[in-house]
């Protein structure tokens, strides 16, 4: 009955065969056995077919893993499936077609019509993903006064592209090593970073052409000078003290002394009391007991020689 006959195809199907009513037809079945008798002319056959299973895999790039989908040729490509989440600032905005490569432009479909071939039986789709952080500048302060070139770098959560970097309305390349240089110009300088979704980070910053240094600083062991800007230090050094008197010792009032660093003129031991000078009679006196110690000690001396 079935002699050249050729077995139909529908994509995303495999066919199992024909069937008349409840009963099976084989190539032995004959027109007869299905006829109800033989005034019947002719038969309908119905063919019988098996969905083929097919397969959506998910990268999500690392975010949240999402299951295999397991689908047929007739359903929707991303029914049921639940959007990753990353940590990090990022927002997820749908999927792009990672493996085989395909024509269609959405993925609001059928499987069958997203691969439009029922021999591909597997297609990866690959998270999209928003960055919603700002890039961040490192190395500037915003509002700083800073003395000389100023290299900063800038880091994104979007690493697939380099941050554009704006300064002072020009855009600026990073060096070999991926740092920005801010040029000393005795102004202002506003730096902004846009990465590829449009978040911003901007900060303004003064560069000197030099370095404005202070008078001195010291603490109790060291003096230094340092940037009136706070970002160099020079002349630094330990005290060298020496004593300065603040007045002069009488005969009859102490004077008063402090100690000095001869280079910083820090100060020490203030009001340091210094005693009185001796009077001429005191004067007398110790140069008389001097004397006497001169002589007894010659005279020991002698008995030693002596004895």
């Amino acid at each position: 009955m079935l002699e050249g006959v050729s077995a139909p195809t529908k994509a995303g199907y495999t066919f199992t065969g024909w069937k008349y009513a409840d009963s099976a037809v084989s190539s032995d079945t004959k027109f007869s056995d299905l006829a109800a008798d033989d005034k019947v002319s002719g038969i309908t056959l119905v063919a019988e077919w098996m969905a083929k299973t097919y397969t959506i895999k998910f990268d999500t790039r690392g975010g949240t893993p999402v299951a295999d989908k397991t689908l047929h040729w007739d359903d929707k490509v991303l029914d049921g499936v639940v959007p990753p989440t990353k940590e990090g600032g990022f927002e997820f905005i749908g999927w792009n077609i990672v493996s085989p490569k395909l024509s269609v432009t959405t993925l609001n479909c059928t499987y069958g019509e997203l691969v439009q071939d029922d021999s591909i039986d597997t297609v990866t789709l690959g998270a999209v993903w928003r960055d919603t952080e700002k890039p961040v500048i490192i190395g500037l302060e915003n509002g700083k006064i800073y003395c000389g070139p100023q290299k900063f770098k800038v880091t994104d959560n979007d690493t697939s592209r380099t941050a554009t970097v704006i300064i002072n309305g020009k855009n600026v390349e990073p060096d070999a090593d991926g740092y920005y240089t801010a040029e000393p110009a005795n102004g202002e300088f506003k730096v902004i970073a846009v990465d590829s979704f449009a978040n911003m980070a901007m900060v303004q910053i003064t560069v000197n052409a030099a370095h404005d240094y202070s008078d001195w600083k010291f603490d109790e062991n060291e003096h230094w000078k340092e940037c009136k800007y706070g970002d160099s230090v020079i002349e630094k050094g330990e005290h060298t003290f020496e004593w300065v008197t603040d007045k002069e010792a009488t005969e009859t009032e102490k004077g008063i002394a402090h100690e000095e660093c001869t280079v910083c003129h820090a100060k020490r031991n203030e009001n340091t009391e210094v005693q009185k000078l001796k009077t001429k009679w005191e004067k007398i006196r110790d140069w008389l007991i001097s004397i006497l110690v001169k002589i007894i000690k010659w005279f020991i001396d002698l008995i030693k020689d002596v004895c």
